[in-house]
């Protein structure tokens, strides 16, 4: 019997401190699914949602209740005396060690399935076999009409397995067909952990694999569909999405360019995270930098195999912030909406038709169109706009509060938007957005803020570690941002006035939003802003604006806001437009 070294890649398990528990995930709107999905004591990993939404699959690891079919040689072990020694030999050949109970080993991986009823997923099964057998097994991915699923390995009907992937088709609603070879030209890998993530439409593998041209550990790599069920030699995705680190568990989104992730890399939160990047040509080597999404997606635990469902806009993945490997989900739109600034891009879909200015004229380039509107009353005002492609800085007048300018492409833009009597307003929006924007009949909003005293200075979300009062470093942004307005804007004085819900004893919470003020002023102090200018002032749970009523509602209370107190004479706005 022929075993390769293979199984899908398991995190470590180890006790965390973390920075947020149950409380925060409920802020956020995770959702860490039900007992009867993740077990105690056992890992629950590889979540995968059917397209019409009705049956969630998912692999337990060293769970008791395994399908024991082990086939060698044409027969069937499960029943003779020697199976757990036969079974014990083949898992220390998979793991180059000793393992003292094949049971619990981690190569013990079925694939599980539960009904989705009354909006929960309950009435857990475990796949029988051919689906399941005594090795790894996992779903990866789903066929376009829903009717079959994508499953790690190869399996000889007389036995044996493989690297590699298969497809197996539903007969009925308990029975799957023996898996197929799913055949990928010079298919190898030197790792022994792969994944891989099917297209929508079946025309694009994205895969896991170290291969010689991998950059470090496991790279992620594409193949094309030549024929039905045969792919090409797959490709490496290049280093824009690859490092010296290990990446894994690709998702490919519907529109065949966004990608989802996991990495070992260096980066804000710890252990593995889940990224994001954008395809920028047909090449697939060009790639937008990835970034991690936010907390609690990502946290200073493993946080792994993200797998977007569109139907019900749920993003699943797995974490084991709580020491065991469980299945989470957030509702993703929502989740970028509210809590990730670096994904919120100031448009929504239009269609225009407008005429490209002379002086901002580039061929073969992306033409994109742009409203500035007053933030308190959403009304069009005239503004001049400044914008800045990769090093030219170029000008244009929005008379009407609109504007039409084209840009090359591959190119980054920031774009200012200026008018007296207001604060100005910034947008930067990198390589990866800007043909999408284009191809979806988007416009980019800018929105001004009047100045005036009491009047607010609208900034991104301004995030701390949980129940301190430590910057973020994801916050930087919207704080560098904050110190051009009031660069340029010198004639005003400002208050950091923080705020807290009303979870907990008021003297705390009054302290907490107070020392969240200061280390506000405190960094724009730093960069050069005069601290006469800034003044701190924490409310506590004192001031909500909403009743505190629901964790959504409280959530929205916790926040900082900058408020304009004194404008003085004299400005170096922009002239007014009209």
């Amino acid at each position: 019997m022929k075993i390769s070294k293979f199984l899908i890649r398991l995190f470590s398990v180890f006790p965390l401190c973390i920075l947020f528990h149950l409380a925060d995930a409920q802020y956020y709107g995770i959702e860490k699914l039900n007992p009867a999905i993740n077990s105690t004591g056992y890992d629950e990993i590889s979540p995968k949602v059917s397209p019409d939404g009705s049956t969630l699959f998912f692999t337990r690891v060293g769970y008791p209740d395994y399908d024991k079919t082990l086939i060698i040689n044409g027969v069937d072990w499960s029943n003779r005396i020697s199976y757990g020694s036969k079974l014990r030999a083949i898992f220390q050949a998979l793991g180059g060690s000793s393992t003292d109970n094949p049971e619990t080993s981690d190569f013990n991986q079925d694939i599980w399935f539960a009904n989705h009823n009354l909006g929960v997923f309950d009435k857990v099964s475990r796949a029988k076999y051919p689906l399941n057998n005594a090795l790894p097994n996992s779903v990866c991915s789903f066929s376009a009409d829903g009717q079959a699923v994508y499953v790690i390995n190869q399996f000889g009907t007389n036995g044996g397995m493989e690297p590699g992937f298969s497809i197996s088709r539903k007969t009925n609603r308990l029975q799957w067909t023996f898996p197929r070879p799913l055949e990928i030209s010079d298919f190898y890998t030197h790792s022994s952990g792969i994944h891989m993530s099917m297209s929508e439409d079946e025309s694009i593998v994205v895969m896991s694999l170290m291969r010689d041209d991998s950059y470090g550990g496991t790279d992620l790599y594409v193949s094309f569909k030549k024929a039905d069920n045969f792919y090409t030699v797959p490709v490496n995705l290049g280093p824009d999405i690859n490092s010296e680190y290990n990446e894994e568990a690709p998702f490919i989104f519907t529109d065949n360019k966004t990608i989802y992730f996991a990495s070992d890399r260096p980066g804000i939160y710890g252990g593995k995270d889940i990224y994001k990047s954008v395809r920028l040509d047909p090449s697939w080597e060009s790639w937008d930098e990835p970034y991690p999404l936010y907390e609690p997606i990502n946290s200073k635990a493993d946080d792994n195999q993200p797998y977007y469902h569109p139907g019900s806009s749920y993003l699943y993945f797995v974490s084991n912030r709580y020491r065991s490997s469980d299945i989470y989900r957030v509702n993703y739109t929502e989740t970028l909406q509210e809590k990730d600034p670096l994904n919120v891009e100031y448009y929504k879909e239009v269609s225009v038709t407008a005429e490209t200015p002379s002086s901002t004229k580039v061929d073969d380039g992306l033409e994109i169109f742009i409203t500035t509107k007053h933030s308190e009353t959403k009304k069009l005002i005239g503004t001049e706009i400044t914008y800045k492609v990769t090093e030219t800085e170029l000008k244009t007048t929005a008379t009407d509060g609109t504007a039409f300018i084209s840009l090359p492409k591959n190119a980054d833009l920031v774009i200012e938007a200026t008018r007296n009597g207001f604060v100005s307003a910034t947008s930067y929006i990198g390589k990866r957005s800007l043909e999408a924007i284009i191809e979806e009949g988007s416009v980019i909003e800018l929105y001004l803020d009047t100045i005036h005293e009491n009047g607010i200075i609208t900034t991104d979300p301004i995030y701390f570690v949980q129940s301190k009062a430590s910057i973020r470093k994801d916050s930087y942004g919207a704080l560098n941002k904050l110190v051009k307005i009031l660069n340029k804007h010198w004639n005003i004085s400002i208050s950091v006035e923080g705020h807290t819900d009303n979870q907990g004893l008021e003297d705390a919470l009054q302290e907490l939003s107070e020392k969240r003020a200061q280390a506000v002023r405190n960094y724009l102090v730093a960069k050069g802003i005069s601290p006469l200018r800034i003044e701190a002032i924490g409310h506590g749970g004192k001031t909500p604006i909403n009743d505190n009523s629901t964790e959504v509602l409280r959530s929205r209370n916790r926040r900082v806001e900058i408020i304009i107190r004194k404008v003085f004479q004299g400005s170096r706005d922009a002239s007014s437009t009209g």
